[in-house]
């Protein structure tokens, strides 16, 4: 009875069940009465704050809503993200995609994909060799061909997980934008359910303010909208890994921090970490957490005997551990060994038995772009564009070719916040949040480490795999960042907040472009419709500088060397127009006429009795030139305020240079002084509105 009164924090009621003998010299004060206080004070209390964290949790509050909010239309977005990205979103039909393709093998007892490599690819000297397997390599790229079978080296769990059960239910063929869309939704959506339990346990007292920004920055700085711009199988995998380490890291949390304890909870947790790495081969990393988590269980729980020890480390380690180990035999069974996945047999753009892989010079330019190669602004719609161009400031083997990459804390950089964590968190958070802390940045670089020797060139996509395990220290430590002065309370939370919105602009900015920018190609008019509603941003910043920026250039040949110096194109190394134009925009603070000065250069010889002409297109019309040999020309053009068009085209009046291939060649365009130079190298046709 005691018992029961205590643990329901009822004091007064443990009073007035304890005996109360007399005491001598009439002093009724109990003993038992004082017993019953302390016993209160040491026992009660806790049960009390147990109770009070779990309403807590299970109560809705407003940050709840906010965190809901910012759920449903950060859902929205990654939804419309994939529709607009031009890729195939209809069901059924007949597999189209790989892992379609590797659905079907299973359904027929094979772990290869039913596609026959061509006998002519089987019969040349290397079909490894980029040389030899060019004319197959759109309809088999990055397969791996083993002993006359096609094999994916993407990991099994999108099929077992989703294409599968789809097929089995009679819907047909599961496409890539659809499952990426399923996967990366409810990956978010554990993402967000982790998070409200860990502020409920460790940032209880966080303003919702700042709970709401480190829900948007888990939203849009975790590199997921990147990838939803381009659903291939790449971002597939990516994404399907990202999902089930979400739904993993919350059911570990939710079954076995913060004092609570659920079995099913943690035996669905391991197998999910389990099935991520059955997405990602690097996840494996992510299942070693389960060590740790084991460890610090059994020291808070402290099972008395062999059988509670065991039954703990079955259901901590057993299913991710029985994962890992279907793994290793998918892998044996395919390819004859445990660790092969098959990057040693891909058909890719580089011969698989020259381009070394896990090699240690790929590590410092592999951790640059990962972790800091700056973004770069510029004044084009979406304004922000990633490395490289500019490259790695230091020396890369010759086989390192990098993708498009920024590094995460360029990206990100709440995540500054880790490097003053432990000072911030050391008085403010429990132990067992520090420790967390620690395995989950140490785990985070650790996959960095390895997906940096791992592949000869890094990749945007690969920072899905490790973005969340910084954004959670990183995130719940400026929630609990709360200096005594006031001063310094407010600069923290301001800063904080600026720069999640900074990292939310920047994940808005590169899940507009992707890697290739389709939405251009795809969707014209919604580009065109959110340039219109951007265009004061960039309008702005002209004004301020005071002269015009040439902010995109477009041709049939061109390469460009970008700098961070520039809010523009950079400098343009090399351009080809003629009836193919030149297209190019450019941003001006005001109405006026400008220099645009270009280095100029007729490819091949002039025929004689022959004669070229430049035309150039602004905002006042159409101005024709002749071309005189001279390797220098200043343009005069009309610009509006704001955005304008330009368009450079090249023809020529011998019939030979009218239909033929007539090509300019240029370099060095700048748009500048507001006044035409006084030896100007232009000599003026005729010209036309």
């Amino acid at each position: 009875m005691l018992q029961a009164a205590l643990e329901s924090g009822g004091a007064k009621l443990a009073r007035d069940t304890l005996p109360r003998p007399p005491t001598p010299g009439g002093n009724t004060t109990p003993t038992c009465r004082v017993k019953a206080e302390t016993m209160s004070v040491a026992t009660v209390k806790p049960f009390a704050r147990v109770s009070r964290q779990r309403a807590a949790r299970h109560r809705i509050t407003a940050r709840d809503l906010w965190i809901a909010g910012i759920f449903a239309a950060a859902a929205l977005f990654y939804v419309w993200t994939i529709a607009s990205s031009g890729a195939r979103t209809q069901f059924g039909g007949d597999p189209v995609d790989y892992y379609a393709a590797l659905t079907t093998g299973f359904l027929h007892g094979h772990l290869s994909i039913p596609m026959l490599p061509p006998k002519a690819l089987l019969a040349t000297p290397d079909p490894y060799s980029p040389v030899y397997n060019a004319p197959w390599r759109s309809q088999i790229e990055d397969l791996a061909l083993y002993h006359g079978h096609f094999y994916l080296d993407w990991g099994p769990t999108p099929v077992v997980t989703l294409y599968l059960p789809w097929r089995l239910l009679g819907l047909g063929s599961m496409t890539e934008s659809w499952a990426l869309g399923i996967y990366s939704v409810v990956g978010l959506g554990f993402c967000l359910l982790l998070y409200r339990s860990l502020v409920a346990t460790y940032a209880p007292r966080a303003r919702t303010s700042r709970i709401a920004l480190g829900a948007v920055a888990l939203a849009l700085s975790n590199v997921v909208p990147f990838i939803d711009r381009t659903p291939d199988i790449y971002e597939l995998a990516v994404g399907c890994g990202y999902c089930f380490l979400m739904i993993g890291f919350y059911l570990l949390a939710s079954g076995g921090l913060g004092g609570r304890h659920s079995f099913p909870r943690l035996a669905l947790g391991s197998l999910s970490l389990g099935l991520a790495a059955g997405a990602r081969w690097d996840l494996l990393l992510a299942v070693l957490l389960l060590g740790p988590l084991f460890l610090w269980l059994v020291r808070r729980e402290r099972p008395a005997g062999v059988a509670p020890f065991a039954k703990l480390a079955a259901v901590v380690l057993g299913p991710g551990a029985f994962v890992v180990l279907v793994l290793l035999a998918y892998n044996y069974a395919r390819f004859g060994r445990l660790l092969e996945v098959g990057t040693t047999y891909q058909l890719a753009g580089h011969d698989p038995a020259t381009t070394p892989y896990y090699l240690i010079g790929y590590l410092a330019p592999s951790s640059f772009y990962y972790l800091l190669a700056p973004v770069r602004w510029t004044l084009a719609f979406p304004f922000v564009v990633l490395p490289p161009p500019p490259n790695y400031p230091g020396g890369v083997p010759p086989s390192y070719y990098p993708e498009s990459i920024g590094g995460i804390l360029s990206t990100t950089p709440l995540l500054l916040t880790l490097f003053v964590a432990p000072i911030v968190t050391r008085r403010r958070l429990p132990r067992e949040w520090q420790w967390i802390t620690v395995a989950l940045v140490a785990d985070a670089l650790v996959i960095v480490g390895l997906l940096a020797i791992g592949i000869p060139g890094g990749s945007m996509r690969y920072e899905v795999d490790f973005a969340p395990l910084l954004l959670f220290p990183a995130i719940v430590a400026w929630l609990v960042w709360e200096p005594q002065r006031r001063f310094l309370r407010r600069a923290a939370g301001f800063t904080g907040a600026v720069l999640v919105l900074y990292g939310a602009i920047v994940g808005l900015g590169i899940s507009i472009t992707g890697y290739r920018s389709q939405i251009f190609h795809t969707d014209a008019g919604q580009v065109s419709a959110l340039q219109q509603i951007t265009d004061p941003i960039p309008n702005l910043v002209t004004r301020v500088l005071g002269h015009p920026v040439l902010d995109s250039i477009s041709a049939s040949h061109l390469v460009l060397a970008p700098t961070y110096r520039s809010l523009g194109i950079g400098h343009v190394v090399y351009a080809e127009f003629g009836s193919e134009p030149l297209v190019m925009s450019a941003r001006s603070p005001d109405n006026g006429t400008w220099t645009l000065s270009i280095a100029l250069q007729f490819i091949g010889a002039v025929p004689p009795h022959s004669s070229v002409h430049i035309a150039v297109t602004d905002s006042a019309g159409t101005h024709v030139y002749n071309y005189t040999g001279f390797l220098s020309y200043d343009f005069p053009v009309a610009l509006r305020q704001g955005r304008n068009g330009l368009t450079i085209r090249g023809w020529g009046t011998a019939p030979g240079l009218r239909h033929a291939a007539l090509v300019l060649q240029c370099s060095d365009i700048t748009l500048g002084a507001p006044e035409i130079s006084p030896t100007v190298n232009t000599n003026p046709g005729s010209s036309g509105g």
